[in-house]
């Protein structure tokens, strides 16, 4: 049990110390040795709150109105900040190193994205038939698998969250290549510019009239979206010491301005009647690199119950969303329709509630897994002195 003392949050600007230094010089492969960088593991857990409102939607409380309806749309910076973290821990300078946590990331990523799949897709199926659809064969349609596959959009009713480890699984397997073909430095900034592309074709698609074999936009996918995002945040790694030296205050400017603008862009294009695409807006890109930025210089936070469970209770409670949604949807449609449009209101507040609490207990049980088998290996743990 640690000191109680150890758990409390360092508010005073850190001073540069020794174990800094020797974060900085060794490309932060030790960062939780200098304190610096456990905010991004408590920044992924409260950015789940408006991946929740994004992919759920905001109750209006019965009295907000439309004024609900622009909370998701704010909301897209949620996705840029994931990657950009994502980016910042899987790419480091040694390449050694990197090669590794490109491997392990891809497994994962493609072994959870093949699960959610499966899950997702036959929950939909279920939905169809209970909606009446008795024909599936579109299901084996090449257009609808292109669309998903290659073209990043997700062609059946519920389950559109699938869409970022999919990028992310994609992300991996194209930088693990580049990484091994000893391309991926040579090709940095050509993907960064990419990125820009991607605003070009996405948000703005409307404005250049876009008609891409009939794609009247290009979503955010891999290669113009997912892998600029990260290599931003190996950048970000690369000149810590910059972002290390810029004032919070500068951090929070540029995440309120980033809402602000996101804010504008939207009437903007709504008002020129040309917004086809949000799914990535200069704005939120503002917003989610003050967030990251803010986060990894945040002075180190001790102990903090969110610094130990932050990022897995995250990764939990994304995997748990869409499935619960399903389970509880169709239990309200066997069992009480009526409140189908109560739970379509509140469907946000109440899924995070429930995947956290599911997120809590699934940690909980492989605590308790684990100091078991901890007992077993040293006999002698959890007795009583003599």
């Amino acid at each position: 049990m640690p000191d109680m003392k150890e758990w409390k949050e360092v508010t005073s600007e850190p001073k540069r110390n020794e174990a800094q230094d020797r974060f900085v010089e060794a490309d932060w492969s030790n960062y939780y040795d200098t304190g610096y960088g456990r905010g991004a593991d408590v920044l992924k857990f409260f950015l789940m709150i408006f991946v929740f409102f994004a992919s759920f939607g905001f109750p209006t409380f019965g009295f907000l109105g439309a004024i609900s309806g622009y909370v998701p749309v704010l909301c897209q910076f949620v996705v840029p900040t994931f990657f950009i973290l994502c980016g910042f821990f899987t790419l480091p300078k040694d390449e050694a190193v990197r090669g590794g946590k490109l491997s392990r990331g891809m497994k994962r990523s493609g072994i959870l994205f093949l699960a959610l799949f499966v899950v997702l897709f036959a929950f939909n199926v279920i939905i169809l038939l209970l909606q009446g659809t008795t024909d599936l064969s579109n299901l084996l349609s090449k257009r609808l698998w292109f669309n998903f596959l290659v073209m990043s959009y997700w062609p059946f009713p519920r389950g559109e969250t699938i869409l970022f480890i999919r990028n992310l699984f994609y992300a991996y397997v194209v930088l693990l290549i580049l990484h091994k073909t000893l391309l991926l430095r040579a090709l940095k900034i050509p993907f960064l510019l990419l990125g820009a592309v991607g605003l070009l074709l996405g948000e703005f698609s409307g404005l250049i009239r876009l008609d891409l074999f009939g794609y009247g936009y290009l979503p955010a996918n891999a290669v113009t979206y997912a892998i600029p995002l990260m290599l931003f945040g190996a950048l970000m790694r690369e000149k810590f010491s910059l972002f290390l030296s810029i004032h919070p205050v500068l951090y929070w400017i540029m995440i309120v301005g980033g809402v602000a603008l996101s804010f504008g862009e939207f009437q903007f294009l709504s008002s020129l009647g040309v917004l086809r695409y949000l799914g990535m807006s200069v704005g939120s890109f503002f917003t989610a690199v003050g967030l990251a930025g803010w986060a990894l210089v945040h002075p180190k936070i001790n102990g903090s119950f969110f610094v130990l469970h932050g990022r897995s209770y995250a990764r939990r409670m994304y995997y748990l969303s869409q499935p619960m949604f399903f389970v509880i949807m169709l239990a309200a449609e066997l069992l009480k329709p009526a409140l189908i449009p109560f739970l379509m209101e509140y469907a946000s507040v109440i899924l995070f509630a429930i995947c956290f609490a599911l997120a809590f207990l699934i940690g909980f049980v492989k605590d308790q897994i684990l100091f078991i088998r901890k007992m077993d290996r040293e006999p002698g743990v959890g007795e009583a002195p003599r």
